[in-house]
């Protein structure tokens, strides 16, 4: 339980400010486990451990609360995958 708060602070730290997809994100999303694919209008970060349960993000955030936004569908998407 510990690990996966810790976890979804981590993420929530890397999205805080999130306005678009950079190479520094890019790289932290990776380390942190996601593969990044962008496309015009969305980003897909697809977990390396399960390529299928890919989670979209806007590509850019339309107001200030975009990266906690985007950090919010992912910690979710992350603690319905670890109960499933």
């Amino acid at each position: 339980m510990k690990e996966e708060v810790d976890r979804v602070a981590e993420l929530r730290r890397m999205l805080r400010g999130y306005r678009k997809m950079t190479a520094a994100l890019r790289r932290r999303l990776r380390a942190f486990g996601f593969d990044v694919v962008e496309t015009k209008k969305h980003v897909r970060l697809l977990p390396l451990e399960n390529p299928k349960a890919a989670i979209i993000i806007p590509s850019s955030a339309s107001d200030s609360r975009g990266g906690r936004n985007a950090a919010s569908v992912v910690a979710r998407r992350l603690r319905s995958s670890d109960h499933s």
